[in-house]
């Protein structure tokens, strides 16, 4: 049995639910394939709406995108692991609704271009390539590190401020 995708190409089905991608071509190279996925996220995501992308080969059969830059917040500020929230931090989502819907968007992007026959329980492995989404860790950092401050830093003339805000008389 095999699976084919819409522009007629086909995999051999053997784990029983194998998945391949819209847009997979067996005659494209892995290189190809990140230069396409790259025209496709800045077609998607222009520069200029504040997104920016990494893609990368690594070895010869691995793509990683990187998110470097996004115009909303990426993390949940419910979601700090630096804040000190018994168990909290497990229950919240990591990333904002918007910031996870993105992931899942790009690695859709990604997945298009694939194909996946593997079967873990059977050590069986057969994909196109292995692929990676993420977040730059500067914008997690970072804002991770500005919801600290707001956390830990009260407001001048606040409840818990040292600094107090003085009434001048003249």
């Amino acid at each position: 049995m095999k699976v084919t995708n819409t522009l007629g190409h086909s995999i051999p089905n053997y784990s029983g639910h194998a998945r391949i991608g819209c847009l997979y071509d067996p005659a494209r190279s892995i290189k190809d394939v990140a230069v396409e996925v790259r025209r496709q996220l800045a077609n998607y995501y222009p520069t200029k709406d504040g997104y920016k992308f990494s893609v990368r080969m690594s070895h010869y059969n691995y793509i990683q995108v990187t998110i470097m830059r996004v115009p909303f917040k990426v993390v949940n500020p419910k979601h700090n692991p630096r804040l000190y929230k018994p168990y909290a931090s497990e229950r919240e989502p990591r990333y904002t609704p918007a910031g996870e819907e993105l992931l899942k968007q790009v690695k859709a992007i990604l997945e298009a271009y694939n194909y996946n026959d593997s079967d873990a329980m059977t050590d069986y492995f057969s994909v196109n390539f292995y692929s990676g989404v993420s977040y730059d860790t500067t914008i997690e950092k970072q804002e991770s590190d500005d919801i600290a401050i707001k956390a830990f830093i009260p407001e001048p003339g606040s409840e818990g401020s040292r600094w107090v805000k003085v009434k001048r008389n003249r």
